[in-house]
């Protein structure tokens, strides 16, 4: 594993899977330094955490669960996830290690539902 990552439509580590125009080249870059782990912003057309604007050439610390848009809040990409907080969680093996468990989208009265992604 890598402690920097470069993300958008050219040349980074994490390729946008659509040729935008909106979405820059570089559009931002994930850092991990020690226990923290941070986003910077380097687009033009924006980046944002859980629906707020991150800021061109600005830093913002990332939690377990943000959730990662490009260019307006609703085009969701990515949602960061903690592995000292994912892996706490109290699932059975087989199904943790088949998905990586996110946040809670849901509740009923005999259980709950969670985001999950496929690990491949």
């Amino acid at each position: 594993m890598k402690d920097v990552y470069t993300v958008g439509r050219d040349g980074c580590d994490i390729l946008v899977p659509y040729d935008h125009a909106d979405v820059s080249r570089k559009h931002f870059t994930i850092t991990k330094r020690e226990s923290l782990v941070y986003l910077e912003d380097s687009s033009t057309f924006g980046t944002f955490i859980n629906g707020a604007r991150s800021g061109k050439g600005k830093k913002a610390t990332l939690k377990h669960n943000d959730r990662i848009s490009l260019v307006r809040p609703e085009y969701k990409g990515f949602v960061y996830m903690d592995k000292s907080q994912r892996d706490a969680m109290n699932f059975p093996k087989d199904i943790k290690g088949k998905y990586a468990i996110s946040r809670v989208l849901g509740k009923g009265a005999f259980g709950l539902v969670h985001l999950v992604f496929e690990r491949v």
